[in-house]
């Protein structure tokens, strides 16, 4: 584990990030950028929103989520990663005015209640124990505001 990556019993994926932004879509099959496209037409965003992004990797979701918002309507993409070496490879490539990214553990978010719009996730939960997947869904519920995506 990287030094500045956060403590978690789940995995993190900082020996991967070099190379992450190459082998993620083949992975997907080349479905990466579909699969992004539904998940943010689910969102149904407004230019205000505040989007939380659990597990962000590198910051491809979090970065198209950003680029529907504007920031100087208060709007925001943050996603957050356990793994310090992926969140400095998000943020060298895909920080905006309206996208930013910090490392944090999925199960013990620092964020006040009912404080993001929404709250998502792609290709995270399935590198964490169940225990932890439901401390993570438990915070991913505190943080998102009622009536929340």
């Amino acid at each position: 584990m990287h030094p500045d990556s956060v403590p978690t019993r789940g995995r993190t994926l900082d020996y991967g990030a070099p190379v992450y932004d190459m082998l993620e879509p083949l992975l997907m099959l080349g479905k990466l950028s579909a699969n992004n496209r539904r998940i943010i037409d689910v969102l149904a965003l407004q230019k205000q929103h505040r989007v939380l992004d659990l597990g962000c990797g590198t910051g491809t979701l979090t970065r198209a989520i950003g680029d529907q918002l504007d920031a100087a309507s208060g709007g925001m993409a943050l996603g957050i990663d356990a793994a310090a070496a992926m969140i400095r490879i998000a943020t060298k490539k895909r920080a905006s005015t309206a996208c930013r990214f910090e490392v944090a553990a999925a199960e013990s978010l620092p964020y006040a209640d009912a404080s993001f719009d929404a709250v998502v996730s792609s290709l995270f939960f399935h590198h964490v124990d169940r225990d932890l997947k439901e401390r993570a869904f438990r915070e991913a519920f505190r943080v998102l505001r009622p009536g929340g995506v």
